[in-house]
């Protein structure tokens, strides 16, 4: 990747190309499988890690008032 160093995630590419498929498959239902919940927990995480990462490095303005801010359970929103 041609990112300057600060920012860099500490997620690996693989990590982020597994996570395709609950980007894009969930979209097509009849070929989804709902996954086990160890995988799911495990996507969960990464996707947790990856949001604490990254919204740092966003533009105040990039984030809007309709997200929710770090800390918040978006399960419960």
């Amino acid at each position: 990747m041609l990112l300057p160093a600060e920012a860099r995630l500490s997620v690996l590419p693989e990590q982020l190309v597994a996570m395709n498929p609950y980007a894009v498959d969930i979209r097509y239902a009849d070929d989804w499988q709902e996954p086990q919940r160890e995988e799911a927990l495990r996507a969960l995480g990464l996707a947790e890690r990856v949001r604490s990462e990254v919204r740092p490095k966003l533009p105040s303005e990039a984030l809007g008032s309709g997200l929710l801010s770090e800390g918040e359970d978006y399960r419960r929103a």
